[in-house]
């Protein structure tokens, strides 16, 4: 007797190949039959008529780090079809929690009453594991976390021996199970790293057959777009490491129609031997912090020290010089708006440049001024991608959807202020219901693929990601005619519509559009 049977339906198997009718017949946490079943051959049944069976989608990319703690029912990811997330990403991790990045992982927790109980990465994972996600977890270690373990937020070169006690770091994540390590080198103290220290970390990974994820130096509106595709193949290249460029895009007016020349280097490096993929969300904005702005070299030492660089008028003209050029790269301070901004809410929903009008102010020591007031937490969404980018970057093979976004729910502690973009939300079934359905990009079936098997594949996720006899019943089953996301900018805490079910290990999270409050997921460490 299987335990579930899911009938009638169309699957999308995850390999990209044509549709084609079949059940599916699951036992336990594993599909064990693709084909024709008997109503009477399941406990339970789901009837797919009309509907599209796929595998669960595997989102590489996200911040759930902290969020899945406060809330492991994961509800904004699975009510999207996703049944596992990779985290941390950006090169911010919660691991290890030592030196300077104690204070930092403290102060990040705490706002939501978790105590730091957790030294390595393998520790954290178990804490992630011990809370019981409904989703499945890629644990990944975050090589900006173990440099502020190691040296704080100096951006000097490591001596030897703050070097190997990276590679010790890193050396112990991947041995209690981390799939790669993860990478932001637009943010500070990551992009401090050289590239030979960045590959000798990457080493490590290798050996252990992970990924290098990474949210590369520039995306076109702090320098070189191409160069920094470059440094994340000759990282590849150097390591002998699979690479993941993170949310690919055309960031900044220098970039802009300019999506073929990055994918061609892309493609180029595979053709030498460089196994390098990259990642996409379906939106034409960005969301970060307020900092990116600002040039790396003048974050050093933190907040205060910031603030003391930009007292000093021949500092704080080179700051601003700095800013205005990626400010201008970007569309200017009406394409920014604030999403996150604690010492004055009605600021939230804002352009910079309104709230700059609005106090007669320049945009540039408006933002400052901000900074200093919230102590640098003004979280950001940024409206500076072009779609003709977006579509072009979407249709390639080789570019995976992942959402950049976080598990969170519109109610409980994540209700509110917590980084509020429509990817949260809508990532996935933006993808089936926009770009599949209305705009006919790619076949839903290609679709899929970019969103199940790819990533599992290039991740090292044994047995997840295809529709198989003997593979983990990960299952998202969805209505092609009437998924589509429904959050938006100005709604962003809106669940998707049709996306009925959603299996996770085999068992129903999502059930008839609701979640049941199971919570099946698995920390999928590797090695």
């Amino acid at each position: 007797m299987l335990d579930l049977v899911i009938r009638g339906g169309r699957v999308a198997d995850g390999s990209g190949e044509p549709l084609y009718n079949a059940d599916i017949g699951i036992a336990g946490e594993r599909i064990v039959r693709v084909g024709k079943i008997a109503r009477d051959e399941g406990r339970s049944l789901i009837d797919a008529d009309g509907l599209i069976v796929s595998p669960g989608f595997v989102d590489v990319h996200t911040h759930s780090d902290i969020t899945i703690l406060v809330d492991p029912r994961a509800e904004s990811a699975v009510r999207q079809g996703v049944t596992t997330q990779a985290f941390p990403n950006c090169g911010m991790g919660l691991a290890p929690a030592v030196g300077e990045a104690l204070g930092d992982v403290a102060e990040r927790v705490g706002r939501f009453g978790i105590e730091v109980d957790w030294t390595t990465v393998g520790d954290y994972f178990e804490r992630v594991r011990s809370a019981g996600p409904a989703i499945n977890v890629i644990p990944m270690v975050a090589q900006g976390t173990v440099r502020t373990a190691v040296m704080g937020f100096s951006q000097a070169r490591p001596t030897p021996a703050q070097l190997e006690t990276m590679r010790e770091h890193v050396r112990e994540a991947m041995r209690s199970g981390a799939r790669g390590m993860c990478s932001g080198l637009r943010y500070v103290p990551s992009g401090y790293a050289s590239r030979d220290e960045l590959i000798e970390l990457a080493r490590i990974v290798s050996e252990y057959g992970g990924v290098y994820a990474s949210h590369i130096r520039s995306e076109g509106d702090n320098g070189d777009w191409f160069d920094a595709i470059d440094e994340a193949v000759a990282i590849g290249h150097g390591a002998g490491v699979r690479v993941q460029i993170s949310h690919l895009k055309a960031l900044g007016a220098d970039v802009w129609g300019k999506s073929r020349k990055a994918l061609s280097a892309i493609e180029k490096a595979r053709e030498r031997g460089v196994d390098v993929l990259g990642d996409q969300y379906p939106y034409d904005a960005t969301s970060s912090t307020l900092f990116v702005l600002f040039p790396q070299w003048c974050q050093e030492g933190g907040v205060e020290a910031f603030l003391e660089r930009t007292a000093d008028a021949a500092m704080r003209s080179r700051i601003e010089s700095s800013f205005s050029k990626s400010l201008g790269l970007r569309g200017g301070g009406g394409r920014m708006t604030v999403s996150e901004y604690g010492p004055d809410r009605s600021l939230e929903g804002k352009t910079l440049a309104h709230i700059a009008g609005e106090h007669g102010a320049e945009v540039f020591d408006t933002a400052v001024d901000m900074l200093e007031r919230s102590s640098g937490q003004v979280s950001m969404v940024f409206h500076t991608l072009e779609q003709d980018d977006i579509e072009t970057l979407f249709v390639n093979p080789f570019v995976m959807v992942a959402s950049d976004g976080s598990a969170v729910a519109p109610h409980g502690k994540l209700a509110a202020d917590y980084y509020p973009h429509p990817r949260n939300y809508g990532c996935f079934p933006k993808v089936l219901g926009d770009f599949v359905r209305t705009r006919n990009l790619l076949p839903v079936e290609a679709a899929v693929r970019k969103m199940t098997s790819l990533p599992a594949e290039h991740f090292g996720l044994e047995r997840r990601g295809r529709i198989k006899p003997g593979w983990y019943a990960d299952v998202t089953v969805f209505d092609p005619d009437s998924v589509a996301d429904r959050a938006s900018f100005e709604h962003p805490r809106e669940f998707p519509a049709g996306i009925p079910y959603v299996i996770v290990n085999g068992r129903p999270v999502v059930e008839e559009g609701r979640h049941t409050g199971n919570r099946p997921g698995k920390v999928l460490g590797g090695c």
